[in-house]
């Protein structure tokens, strides 16, 4: 039996936001200078079921991180300090068979988080968050369900964001389809004495943003609805104060 300690108890809320997580991923976001230290969690919490390890021995790949997931031990301590229904926790129990594209998308977004993390700290923002595994259990956010949720303070001063990441191989009517949602989301679930937030898309090449950004630019929305568009490569490259963000009418 194993009583995870404090640190691993955060190893264990993170595979919980984030679904797919590496070693480099909790290095950086416990802030925690031995890599040594995190193995050993990483290797404790695994052989005591709280998460499950996917790691390849495949030439080439064997040289990628570990991922690491909730598994049965980590899935019941998380029901029990949220007090979750099992309905709230169940979908973890599959994620053991995940498809690689689930895989992938989940780390994109913890990547993502990691440099927000780490660009809160020089600067002088504070950021709150939810992914979308908190939006479930979200009473505002829960049908909407964005890849991740985000608001900003400075200066008393409140901005928030919407973020979706969508995969390679998303058809251009499922692109289309999600600006429908946010639109009606503001028209019958937002509330109105509330500033609307920004709505960041990320798409996985230039020619489907294009794409997006015309679509959008001939809908009829309020203008307190800010879309933007930015790609993949340019998400996970840049500096978090250096990304592109295209608007709807922006050449």
């Amino acid at each position: 039996m194993l009583y995870p300690t404090e640190k691993q108890k955060e190893i264990i809320e993170l595979a919980y936001k984030f679904r797919f997580i590496n070693r480099h991923h909790v290095q950086k976001l416990l802030n925690h200078k031995d890599a040594r230290r995190i193995n050993a969690w990483l290797k404790e919490l695994t052989e005591y079921n709280f998460l499950g390890r996917i790691y390849s021995h495949k030439l080439l790949e064997n040289t990628k991180p570990a991922i690491y997931y909730l598994s049965g031990e980590g899935i019941r301590f998380i029901q029990k300090q949220h007090k979750f229904e099992l309905k709230d926790v169940k979908k973890f129990y599959g994620d053991k068979k995940a498809s690689q594209k689930f895989i992938d998308h989940c780390i994109v977004i913890t990547e993502f988080f990691v440099k927000m993390k780490v660009y809160e700290r020089i600067s002088k923002n504070t950021y709150t968050f939810k992914t979308k595994t908190e939006c479930y259990t979200n009473e505002v956010l829960n049908d909407l369900k964005p890849d991740l949720y985000m608001e900003k303070t400075k200066k008393r001063k409140k901005d928030s964001f919407f973020m979706d990441i969508f995969d390679p191989h998303v058809p251009r009517y499922a692109l289309r389809y999600r600006i429908k949602q946010y639109i009606e989301f503001y028209e019958h679930d937002w509330d109105e004495e509330y500033k609307f937030p920004y709505v960041l898309l990320v798409l996985p090449n230039e020619q489907k943003m294009k794409h997006l950004r015309r679509y959008t630019q001939k809908q009829e929305y309020d203008s307190d609805i800010i879309f933007q568009f930015t790609t993949q490569e340019r998400l996970l490259k840049e500096e978090i104060e250096a990304i592109s963000w295209k608007t709807v009418s922006e050449d």
